[in-house]
């Protein structure tokens, strides 16, 4: 039976359509000058969380933060997140507030706490130096490049149509989801492969003005090419052909603000609210489609950040990977292909929970299924951060929402650059896929891991020998490997024959404090408050706490090889059908997932004990 599916960014509708007008309304970019930004004099200490080191005198915590007050010091600074860390509890009770340098400016790849206080306090002095020789100012790196790429973008158009926060529903996220749990197949090789710089090339070529944007709606056989108005589409695809997009394609479907990736079916219909060249490309892997209607302009322009992420590529390729010029043009690239995205809130006026709610639901044009009490519905409007809410009182919360309509975000850009980021990655994809044993392990965002026989090698290397170069949005090899392990994003461990790790990343679980490859658990610490008083909590975490079940686990016969499966439409059509879908695979596969967890940390472990 044919589907049809419609994919949004919160919910399966597109009622966020239904008040749009063609309004001449302009909205004036917001920016600030970042001439007029000041230079923050930090004040640097060092602490081992019982002594602090402070103008080359050494102090007991109490008596350094009794001085800090009597004399009004401003703006402590350490150079690590350990040594805040390590005197949070007496930051609460002083009423202080402590910066990290690691964090502000995270352009020193080499920072490391140790415990000699007067080494620790002149690397501080020193980096904060070259803060000041590299005038970044703002007080952080993020504030001063934010503001500096904003102010470029606002000189260079100005102002943006009201339409442009419409465009906010159609940036869906970029290509990210893991396919294998395990691949050690001793007949198969693992290639990991990145992008140069995927989002600076993301935002090369041409873009719809959004001063310029219109509302339009197109005849039943509108035909949707490169020489139609830039912008963004309502487009229904019509009967799915038999693909790799089937379950590959990088959609999600979302209901009551959560999402999953989903298995098409041959036949099936897909109604989208996306980016013209995206679309035009999927339409390869329909039998036709339909256009709706559309927010496009009548002028297409190239983005004012084209040229400066492209000299700041140039830099980060000239300089030693690690020295500060390489880390600075590094960052500089993350700030200034984000920067159109701006992340601005708005406070919800009342404090009961229905309300919260409603405002959401209206705002989002996000609908929550009636089968869910009201707290059940703020723990799935918080996902992403999108409602954030404060109080212990349960009943009575302070809270605030996601404002897509602020006037720091232009969407017009957004969208686009995370289209063609997605189309990118859609394309590496099936090129790959066209190579004989070939198979896709963990794809995100700008890399990509898949897997192969061997004997398959020279003709995969030969394929990335055209494919890679330092040319910005070029492949590069990152590693080799002979066995993986994927157990979420960000979560992988990659290695050789006897078991050591070539290339490995764990989220929330590894730190700057160490150099392990492997860190199971780790205790986080939140400020909380309860009416004004302000407490340490801390909550014990561990990897098999964190195990998504929003994919099903396929559990062959096969020890060396684990697949992740997504679900087929029919598993999550609806918000209670999706829940019953992820409890079941919970509870079906929790265990083996949990296993193998043991298997790979047991021979890291002896691997570590054996070196």
């Amino acid at each position: 039976m044919n589907q049809k599916i419609a994919i949004s960014r919160h919910d399966d509708n597109f009622s966020f359509l239904n008040e749009v007008t063609n309004s001449n309304k302009r909205i004036r970019l917001g920016s600030v000058n970042p001439n007029k930004l000041n230079q923050v004099d930090y004040t640097p200490i060092s602490t081992n969380g019982h002594t602090v080191l402070y103008n080359q005198k050494y102090f007991e915590i109490h008596e350094f933060f009794h001085k800090v007050k009597s004399e009004n010091v401003q703006n402590l600074i350490v150079l690590t997140t350990k040594e805040k860390s390590k005197i949070l509890e007496d930051l609460l009770i002083y009423n202080q507030r402590m910066y990290v340098l690691e964090e502000l400016y995270p352009i020193f790849s080499d920072l490391k706490y140790i415990s000699n206080l007067e080494r620790n306090l002149n690397e501080l002095v020193k980096r904060l130096n070259d803060v000041r020789n590299l005038c970044i100012k703002g007080g952080s790196l993020n504030k001063s490049l934010s503001t500096k790429y904003r102010y470029a973008i606002e000189r260079a158009i100005r102002y943006k149509s009201e339409l442009d926060s419409t465009l906010y529903f159609a940036c869906l996220p970029p290509y990210q989801e893991v396919f294998k749990l395990t691949e050690k197949q001793k007949d198969r090789v693992i290639f990991s492969v990145d992008y140069n710089s995927m989002f600076a090339k993301c935002i090369q070529g041409s873009f719809p003005d959004p001063r310029k944007l219109k509302l339009k709606s197109f005849k039943d056989s509108y035909e949707l090419n490169e020489l139609s108005p830039d912008g963004v589409y309502r487009v229904l695809l019509i009967g799915a052909k038999n693909s790799i997009f089937l379950k590959h394609h990088p959609l999600k479907f979302s209901r009551s603000n959560q999402s999953f990736h989903f298995n098409l079916e041959v036949g099936d219909n897909i109604e989208v609210f996306l980016p013209r060249d995206e679309i035009i490309y999927y339409t390869s892997f329909f039998e036709g489609y339909r256009v709706y209607s559309g927010i496009v302009s009548s002028r297409e322009i190239l983005h004012p950040l084209s040229k400066t992420v492209q000299t700041l590529y140039n830099d980060r390729k000239s300089s030693r990977i690690g020295c500060l010029k390489n880390s600075l043009a590094k960052q500089s690239i993350v700030i200034a292909t984000s920067v159109t995205n701006a992340k601005r809130y708005i406070k919800v006026n009342s404090e009961q929970p229905n309300d919260i709610i409603n405002f959401f639901e209206q705002h989002f044009k996000c609908r929550f299924d009636d089968s869910f009490d009201v707290f059940q519905k703020l723990e799935l409007a918080k996902i992403s951060n999108r409602l954030v809410t404060s109080g212990t009182n349960i009943n009575k919360l302070r809270s605030k929402v996601i404002n897509y309509k602020n006037r720091d975000s232009i969407y017009s850009f957004h969208s686009k650059m995370l289209s063609n980021s997605r189309i990118m990655m859609m394309k590496l994809i099936e090129k790959l896929l066209k190579i004989n044993t070939v198979e896709i392990c963990y794809a995100n965002v700008d890399s990509i891991h898949f897997s192969l026989n061997r004997d398959m090698v020279n003709e995969v290397r030969s394929f990335l020998n055209e494919e890679c170069s330092d040319e910005l949005g070029k492949l590069k090899i990152e590693t080799q490997a002979t066995f993986g392990y994927w157990f979420d994003l960000g979560r992988y461990w990659l290695g050789k024959e006897n078991f050591e790790v070539t290339k490995y990343s764990n989220t929330l679980f590894n730190n700057s404090f160490d150099n392990k490859i492997y860190n199971r658990r780790r205790v986080l610490k939140k400020v909380d408050s309860i009416q004004g008083y302000r407490y340490i909590s801390y909550l014990p975490i561990a990897i098999e706490k964190t195990f998504s079940f929003k994919k099903k686990l396929v559990v062959s016969n096969n020890p060396d090889q684990t697949l992740y499966k997504r679900f087929d439409y029919s598993e999550i059509k609806s918000a209670p059908i999706a829940s019953n879908s992820v409890n079941k695979e919970k509870i079906t596969n929790y265990r083996h997932k949990f296993s193998l967890l043991n298997e790979m940390a047991s021979n890291i472990q002896q691997l570590t004990i054996n070196n």
